[in-house]
């Protein structure tokens, strides 16, 4: 009983964050993909790789695909450009109405259908999908098991996930002194006490999900993929104590210059991307 009253607690607390959050930043998403600064071509690689491995493994064409966490709409668009008929869903009505808006300027509004919905418990019957796209969705999570559950139970048998994590070992985290654990230990302390004196104000924190990629292969394990294809990408912002010290044109470069050399096995670089993305598959 515990149990279930802490998870009911933990997501009746996590989710209006999210949402709120989402709802102040929509309009900041939808220009996200269409500018060329680190972050946006980080974003923007990540999307197209998991969109191509889709491609590669669905006859795309009158197919359904269901993308979770749609946002404005970039990932729903390009999907009904390629001729699936795509059900997305957010969380967040205003991003749901920007999906819409996206696919009627694109041309694809007859092939998409943008809805309010919570991957935690899906609304659509099991055996529906042929793929699924959940990228940028598991970090929010609160519960991200019974999410990734609830896909494998609307995809069809060999239906194909691609889906993204947050790699808790990027190289972004480990080459900052910051992010060293027992640091991240002493700021929390600092910081609560800080509160308790209330030399600090209080802070919405969202409570977020990091994975190793091993952690993150062993939760699709658990609900039954089978892994397909992986590959970990993006590479900055880099910093020093929390502090840029790269120019963002520089970082774009030097992005492009990481992600190739992972992209060949450079064993240095390899699972050190700022995101983790996984092609998996509901076993027949």
């Amino acid at each position: 009983m515990s149990h279930a009253l802490n998870f009911i607690n933990q997501q009746l607390s996590q989710q209006p964050k999210v949402d709120l959050y989402f709802e102040s930043v929509a309009l900041e998403w939808r220009q996200l993909y269409r500018n060329r600064d680190l972050k946006s071509e980080i974003f923007s690689y990540r999307q197209a790789l998991a969109l191509n491995w889709i491609a590669e493994s669905v006859s795309l064409a009158n197919s359904e695909v269901l993308d979770v966490g749609c946002g404005a709409g970039p990932a729903t668009v390009a999907l009904a450009q390629r001729g699936a008929r795509v059900k997305a869903i957010d969380t967040v009505a205003r991003m749901v109405s920007l999906t819409n808006q996206s696919a009627s300027e694109a041309g694809v509004r007859d092939l998409v259908e943008a809805s309010v919905g919570d991957i935690h418990s899906l609304n659509f019957a099991d055996n529906s999908f042929d793929a699924a796209v959940v990228i940028g969705v598991i970090y929010w999570l609160h519960s991200p098991k019974q999410a990734l559950s609830e896909v494998f139970r609307v995809l069809k048998p060999g239906g194909y996930l691609a889906v993204s994590a947050d790699n808790a070992q990027r190289i972004t985290y480990t080459a900052d002194p910051a992010h060293l654990p027992w640091i991240l230990a002493l700021r929390r302390r600092a910081g609560r006490l800080l509160r308790r004196l209330g030399w600090r104000k209080d802070v919405a924190t969202i409570p977020v999900n990091r994975y190793s990629t091993d952690e993150f292969d062993r939760l699709i394990a658990s609900v039954g993929f089978r892994t397909v294809k992986q590959m970990t990408v993006g590479f900055g912002p880099f910093s020093f104590c929390e502090c840029r010290f790269i120019p963002d044109a520089v970082g774009v470069k030097l992005h492009g210059f990481l992600q190739r050399l992972a992209q060949r096995g450079f064993r240095p670089v390899v699972g050190r991307g700022n995101h983790y993305v996984v092609l998996a598959q509901k076993p027949f």
